[in-house]
């Protein structure tokens, strides 16, 4: 059965990240916040992807003129689904709606149709009750609504001039991220605070369709700690870590540390050194995934004559680092850079001079075929520097 995904809030990065990994061969049809792809729910794995939220089963496809008949529809799909797992005890159901028309009222009493339905096949159901008219991801992992043998979730999602009808096999636990993000003990906002699920999106695009198992990570500048964090998470056998600052060593070490106790890490191999970027000579890596250095950090939009003196600086220590690394690298390594973006008062951004000078530096930028390179930006709305994820090749 064909699969839909739900994107984030910059579908772009999300509809990157899983031409990266599965192939854009792969992606059918795009639109709004999905994507459907031809591979089965269980083709993928969510723990991996950053930018994807849910990972549903495509059950049926219907005209929205039929949507009054929808309780018969999802009776017939929830008996189907206990019959074939043989369920006999008792099971959550819910049901969501993007799109469809249809308020949480209008679903709470679709759900208590489906639910009295069927009691006469002798089901005993449960129904989570809609606070909205989705079922918050918390409510889905809570009442093990991925878990085929204890509950199901039903979502209804508008596709033009028709109505999807889809269960969900994959939820993004954002309780997991939350946990492993802001009990690490040691942050610093000052520097900026890379956010996991980003890290994870980043090291996807460095990574691409190859075997985790088979990376050696590098990350330049590795801050606290939280790309390496996740790479060890993800599975890379091997990770190494770099930072100007010997602070950020501490903090990455002491992350680290903290990530193997609570998590019961395995021993992979682990290096993390203070050097410098745009001179250092490093070993062990094949692959190089980094959020670089963002510049100053910015409240407002500043002035153009102000702005210009800011990138410059920033531009160089790329320029140098880029020319560091080419030495390093094996013909076809991929990189994948966080570098960063300043939006303009037009809400337009100004991007960093050396992304214009990548082919003479001996790099090629991979071009995607379902979003624009240079569309892949991560931000806020309230941000003035912007993320822009930078996907190149050695030469």
């Amino acid at each position: 059965m064909n699969s839909l995904l739900f994107l984030g809030r910059q579908p772009n990065l999300g509809i990157a990240e899983l031409e990266s990994v599965y192939g854009a061969e792969h992606l059918t049809f795009i639109w709004d916040k999905f994507v459907i792809s031809d591979l089965p729910n269980n083709s993928f794995d969510l723990m991996r992807l950053g930018s994807v939220l849910k990972i549903t089963e495509i059950i049926e496809e219907i005209s929205l003129a039929k949507i009054k008949d929808l309780d018969f529809t999802i009776t017939k799909i929830v008996s189907k689904h206990i019959k074939d797992n043989d369920i006999s005890s008792k099971f959550n159901l819910g049901i969501s709606s993007h799109n469809s028309g249809m308020d949480k009222n209008e679903l709470t009493k679709l759900a208590l149709t489906v639910k009295k339905n069927l009691k006469k096949e002798a089901f005993s159901i449960r129904i989570i009750p809609n606070k909205y008219e989705i079922i918050s991801t918390a409510q889905v992992i809570h009442n093990d609504l991925t878990n085929a043998m204890k509950g199901l979730e039903i979502v209804l999602v508008r596709k033009k001039d028709l109505l999807l009808i889809v269960k969900t096999a994959q939820e993004q636990n954002i309780e997991a991220y939350a946990a492993r993000d802001q009990a690490r003990p040691y942050r610093d906002a000052y520097v900026g605070m890379l956010p996991p699920k980003l890290a994870q999106t980043i090291i996807n695009f460095a990574v691409g369709k190859k075997d985790l198992k088979s990376i050696e990570i590098l990350d330049p500048f590795c801050g606290t700690g939280v790309l390496l964090q996740e790479a060890l998470l993800m599975g890379c056998p091997v990770v190494t870590g770099t930072d100007l600052e010997e602070r950020m060593i501490e903090y990455s070490r002491g992350n680290i540390d903290w990530l193997e106790k609570k998590y019961n890490a395995s021993k992979q191999s682990i290096i993390i050194e203070q050097d410098d970027a745009t001179s250092a000579a490093w070993s062990e890596f094949n692959c190089v995934a980094s959020e670089t250095y963002l510049g100053k950090p910015l409240s407002t939009i500043p002035r153009k004559d102000f702005l210009r003196e800011l990138i410059e600086p920033v531009n160089l220590l790329h320029k140098k680092f880029l020319k560091n690394i080419y030495t390093q690298l094996a013909s076809g390594a991929r990189i994948c850079l966080a570098v960063p973006a300043w939006k303009t008062d037009n809400n337009q951004f100004i991007h960093l001079p050396v992304l214009d000078q990548l082919a003479e530096l001996g790099y090629n930028r991979i071009a995607l075929e379902k979003v624009s390179s240079k569309d892949l930006l991560y931000f806020r709305p309230d941000q003035i520097v912007a993320r822009e994820l930078v996907i190149l090749t050695r030469k």
